[in-house]
């Protein structure tokens, strides 16, 4: 009996996810999306544009980064893209995740990225 108690502790103790880093990165992912839904509604193409260019170029899951809209060079449309891992960053730092993208007015092609410095 005794032996079935010490199994089942090491197995609730080990599967508990207390590793103090991963609640820092879970804690700074949902800080990261909470900010992110008070910014003004991004249009859907957009973000399904940013979404596969972010993919394909960074291989990021779309939950390691927010998005939010940012002002453009000209006028097209301009979003940040903001790693978690970026977030509470104090500007400027280099070597940041984070990038300036600008889509086309139609939200269906990318014209152009900026990293931040």
């Amino acid at each position: 009996m005794s032996r079935s108690w010490i199994l089942l502790f090491g197995v609730v103790s080990t599967s508990c996810g207390c590793d103090p880093h991963v609640g820092r990165q879970k804690d700074k992912v949902e800080a990261a999306h909470e900010s992110s839904s008070e910014a003004p509604m991004i249009e859907g193409s957009c973000l399904r544009a940013i979404s596969a260019y972010v993919e394909q170029t960074r291989g990021w899951t779309r939950a390691s980064y927010v998005v939010r809209p940012e002002s453009s060079i000209s006028t097209e449309k301009g979003f940040a893209v903001e790693h978690i891992d970026d977030v509470g960053a104090i500007l400027p730092k280099q070597n940041l995740k984070s990038f300036h993208i600008d889509l086309n007015r139609s939200c269906d092609t990318v014209l152009r990225e900026l990293g931040y410095q």
